[in-house]
């Protein structure tokens, strides 16, 4: 009987920092308290009573539960953050999505011309017809001004020097 108590002891002594380990491992992941009971004095009951809150040995407990609260409070103000940036994402996107259908233009304007019956050809034919006559009034235009511009540049003569000399430089 004594070799059994011996073999219990020593096999309690190996595991008990794997116990612990543990225990600290759930409390951490699942913001929980724990116990862990392997005997007590006189009782099991007695230990636990001093752990009760209202107690005087519950101290420890309420530190714990202060942590937790202020725990959830964190992680509840970075869920709120998150959740603003989720929300201004999706306007974002409904926004983006806005523009692209503005972009998209009728669909015999951006469809293969393949693709087109012939009241498509048709109207986008004469889109095109009519962009083209625009554009070329348009190169009209820039093209008189630029020649319009040209022609009014006229060459001045070189400035001269009040002593009579050659022209004035930029040093003088």
């Amino acid at each position: 009987m004594k070799k059994t108590i011996e073999a219990r002891k020593m096999y309690f002594s190996k595991r008990r920092s794997g116990l612990f380990k543990k225990a600290s491992e759930l409390c951490i992941l699942c913001a929980v308290e724990a116990a862990i009971f392997i005997f007590g004095n006189p009782c099991v009951d007695t230990t636990v009573n001093k752990l009760r809150p209202g107690m005087p040995d519950s101290c420890l407990s309420q530190r714990t539960q202060a942590d937790h609260e202020a725990t959830m409070d964190a992680l509840n103000k970075e869920y709120a953050a998150a959740l603003e940036k989720l929300k201004a994402e999706e306007k974002r996107g409904e926004e983006l999505e806005q523009i692209n259908k503005a972009f998209q233009g009728p669909r015999w304007l951006v469809s293969p011309v393949e693709e087109l019956s012939l009241d498509d050809l048709l109207m986008k034919e004469k889109f095109l017809d009519d962009l083209h006559v625009k554009i070329q009034k348009r190169m009209e235009e820039l093209q008189g001004q630029t020649s319009t511009a040209s022609s009014a540049a006229t060459i001045s003569p070189p400035a001269t020097n009040p002593d009579g000399g050659g022209p004035v430089s930029k040093e003088d």
